[in-house]
C-alpha cells in the first residue's frame, strides 16, 4: 500500500519509488527496474535541483516553425567576400527566410541556409537562445542527450553489467514538465578541471556565454527522482496492465496468495519439526531468513527474505509473539 505521506509529496527518489511498488506488487522491485522501465520509455525520470544550475533555456519546434540561418558552405572561396545578408529575417519565420532567399538568390553562392536548432530529437527541433540562465527545482530527463548514458550508467551499475563507454558530446537535455521550456545545461570553465586558466574569473565573466561549455552529463549531487504523477502511472502499471498470461492484476493477486501459502508451509514444516534445527525467533527479519532456509533446503523456490520480512512483520501485528 501507499503510504499517505507519499501521496502529499510532490516526487520521490527511485529507491523510494522501487520499495513502494514492491509492497504494492508483492515481489521485489528494485532501482535497476525503474532505470529500465525510464529508458523504455514508460516513466519519465526528474533531477531536483536544489542550488541552482546554469543553463540555456529554450524550446522544441517542429520542422515547420523551425527558424534558420546562413552560413558559408565548406569549400567556398575564402577570397571571395561574404555577401551582405544584413536583411535577412534571421527572427522571421521559414516562409519568409525562404523568400528573402528567393529574392536575393543571385548574391548566396555558396552561401547555406540551415537550422537554427543546436539538436534535432525525437521529440522535435531544440532551439537555445545565446544567454545563460539559471534553474532551479524539479526537471525532467528528455532521454535524447547525455542524461540517457548516465540512466544507462546507472543501470549498468546496478546490475553488474559492463561500463558505459558511449560519449554524448551534445550535452543534457531536460524539460520543465509544468511548461514547453527545455534547459540545456551549462558548466562554468572555473569547474573543468582540465582547464589551465580554470581560477581565472576574469577571463571567465560569470553570465558571458563564452565562459561556459555544454555539461557533461547530470552532476554528481543531482539525485534522480520521480514526479508523483509518474509514480501514480506506475502504480497504474503494475498492478492492473495486461501481460502474455492475462490480467496483470490477477497474476498479482495468484502470486501474492502463492507467497503466503508458501510461508505457512514453510512456518508449519518447522513447528511439526522437520524444518532443520533451530527454533524461529520473534524478530521478523530473522524469522524470514530462517524460512526461507527451509525453502531452499527443499529446493522451493519463494518470495526472497524481505519479502518474507515484510510479511511476518505486517502478521506480527496482530498477535503478540515473543518480548518485542
Amino acid at each position: 500500500m501507499v503510504s499517505a505521506l507519499h501521496k502529499l509529496r510532490s516526487w520521490m527518489t527511485v529507491e523510494d519509488v522501487a520499495e513502494s511498488l514492491t509492497a504494492l506488487a508483492g515481489e521485489p522491485v528494485k532501482v535497476a527496474d525503474i532505470l529500465a522501465l525510464a529508458l523504455d520509455g514508460h516513466v519519465v525520470l526528474s533531477v531536483n535541483i536544489v542550488n541552482g544550475q546554469s543553463a540555456k533555456l529554450g524550446a522544441i519546434v517542429d520542422k515547420g516553425s523551425a527558424s534558420y540561418r546562413l552560413v558559408a558552405l565548406p569549400g567556398r572561396d575564402p577570397s571571395i567576400p561574404l555577401p551582405d545578408v544584413s536583411g535577412f529575417p534571421e527572427e522571421g519565420d521559414r516562409r519568409q527566410q525562404e523568400a528573402w532567399c528567393e529574392a536575393n538568390e543571385q548574391n548566396l553562392e555558396g552561401i547555406a541556409l540551415i537550422p537554427k536548432a543546436q539538436f534535432i530529437g525525437e521529440s522535435g527541433w531544440y532551439e537555445f537562445p545565446r544567454k545563460i540562465s539559471t534553474i532551479r527545482g524539479l526537471w525532467d530527463l528528455t532521454m535524447e542527450g547525455a542524461e540517457r548514458l548516465d540512466v544507462q550508467h546507472a543501470l549498468n551499475f546496478e546490475t553488474g553489467a559492463g561500463d558505459v563507454t558511449d560519449v554524448n558530446l551534445e550535452g543534457v537535455l531536460l524539460k520543465d514538465p509544468n511548461s514547453d521550456t527545455v534547459a540545456w545545461l551549462h558548466t562554468h570553465f572555473s569547474e573543468n578541471e582540465f582547464c589551465k586558466d580554470r581560477d581565472d574569473r576574469k577571463k571567465y565573466p560569470y553570465g558571458q556565454e563564452s565562459s561556459y561549455f555544454p555539461s557533461g552529463g547530470i552532476p554528481e549531487e543531482f539525485a534522480l527522482v520521480v514526479r508523483s504523477a509518474e509514480f501514480s502511472k506506475l502504480c497504474g502499471l503494475v498492478a492492473s496492465v495486461p501481460d502474455e498470461g492475462g490480467d496483470r492484476s490477477s497474476a498479482m493477486r495468484s502470486d501474492l496468495k502463492q507467497n503466503y501459502e508458501i510461508i505457512i508451509a514453510a512456518l508449519w514444516k518447522k513447528a511439526h519439526g522437520d524444518g532443520g534445527p533451530g527454533a524461529i525467533s520473534s524478530s521478523h527479519y530473522t524469522a524470514a531468513s530462517s524460512l526461507v532456509a527451509v525453502l531452499e533446503l527443499e529446493g522451493v523456490r519463494g518470495p526472497s527474505a524481505d519479502s518474507v520480512g515484510r510479511i511476518l512483520k505486517s502478521a506480527k501485528a496482530h498477535l503478540k509473539i515473543g518480548t518485542s
